[in-house]
């Protein structure tokens, strides 16, 4: 199969595909087998769409169980009905299995035509910001500092999870890039990797009491890895009460979190940067 997904993924987006992340990524979940959906014509690999199984969490309830969604892939020279034919064939592959719903983060082409006419729905929708560990007097008034200045973070005790804590999930998760848990206060856990040099990449933001800390102590998480700037969320952002005003955009991108249900009302979800292939 890596083969003829590998020509498709090269036709789509003309780079190669990274065999070592396709195989960990996609064949390593620790919650069962990855499916991959193929769609031929002629004998040819046209379309691809992969359900990778997953896993929500929150405290004192039954994991919830999901596929994400990954890589969808249709070549050029077969776009149109091939693209409703595919999503519909992972939909009923999705409902022969105990997974509850699929997520996705669709790029720009796929979004609209998942929403508007798949019947998908956006959960949310957020950008990335920088916090410049250099120029924090930026980001409070005059008349505070960093180690003064109070952030109130939001309890998220009650939205289904990542199982971030998990070993095996860990392991899984980190086989390219290892990602860390931090508390910044009783509580409050941070998880973050390290991808580019000297940057603080918040995978997120995981808060068990409404509570109060100070800006400093983020901006230390910072400086005791060596980096001097925080890459973040619009959404992770708001949880710890920082005042996007302050910050500086990352870029025009947007990330979107999607939702396909397959059998039932789809519970408060709250946003991991884990959740996505791309970190």
């Amino acid at each position: 199969m890596y083969q003829e997904v590998g020509q498709l993924f090269s036709s789509c987006f003309n780079e190669n595909l990274d065999y070592k992340h396709w195989k960990e990524f996609f064949l390593g979940s620790p919650f069962g087998s990855s499916v991959g959906v193929s769609g031929y014509v002629d004998g040819t690999l046209v379309g691809f769409y992969g359900l990778i199984p997953q896993r929500l969490m929150r405290q004192a309830s039954k994991d919830l169980e999901y596929f994400l969604g990954v890589s969808l892939m249709i070549h050029p020279d077969h776009r149109g009905t091939a693209f409703f034919d595919l999503l519909e064939a992972a939909f009923a592959t999705a409902r022969r299995t105990s997974s509850l719903f699929i997520l996705g983060f669709p790029n720009a082409n796929s979004y609209l035509p998942l929403v508007r006419l798949l019947n998908w729905r956006l959960l949310l929708e957020t950008e990335f910001f920088e916090i410049d560990i250099l120029r924090p007097s930026s980001m409070v008034n005059s008349n505070n500092d960093v180690n003064t200045h109070l952030i109130s973070i939001q309890n998220t005790s009650s939205q289904w999870g990542v199982p971030y804590q998990d070993e095996a999930y860990m392991k899984w998760r980190s086989y390219r890039n290892a990602y860390s848990i931090v508390p910044l206060v009783m509580g409050c856990d941070v998880v973050y990797k390290i991808i580019e040099p000297n940057t603080l990449d918040m995978m997120d933001v995981r808060i068990g009491a409404t509570q109060e800390i100070t800006l400093g102590s983020l901006l230390k998480l910072a400086l005791q890895n060596n980096c001097d700037k925080i890459v973040l969320t619009g959404y992770h952002a708001d949880i710890l009460g920082v005042d996007k005003s302050f910050l500086k955009p990352r870029s025009e991108y947007r990330l979107r979190l999607c939702v396909f249900p397959i059998r039932e009302m789809v519970p408060p979800i709250h946003l991991s940067l884990l959740m996505s292939d791309v970190f």
